[in-house]
C-alpha cells in the first residue's frame, strides 16, 4: 500500500510526499529484517530529499543510512 502511495504522490508531482513515503518504506523493510531493501529506500528518500529545503529530514535519513551501511558491514555485505 506505500508503495502505492509512492507511486501516487511521484505522479502528482508531491516530492516530500514520496520521499516520506520512501522513509517509511525503508523503516518497514528494516523492521522486516531487510536491511539491504531499506537502505534502497532511505537512499532514494536521500535523493529526493536533496532536491528540497528539508534539512531535518535530510539529517535523519542520512543517519539511516549510516545505520543501514553499518549493519550491513556487520553481517559480511
Amino acid at each position: 500500500m506505500l508503495a502505492e502511495c509512492r507511486e501516487m504522490c511521484a505522479r502528482a508531482g508531491d516530492a516530500r510526499g514520496e520521499a516520506m513515503t520512501a522513509y517509511a518504506l525503508g523503516e518497514i523493510c528494516r523492521w522486516r529484517g531487510d536491511e539491504r531493501a531499506a537502505l534502497d529506500h532511505f537512499t532514494a528518500c536521500y535523493a529526493m530529499l536533496s532536491r528540497l529545503n528539508q534539512p531535518v529530514w535530510s539529517a535523519r535519513t542520512r543517519e539511516q543510512i549510516a545505520r543501514s551501511r553499518a549493519a550491513l558491514g556487520e553481517l559480511g555485505a
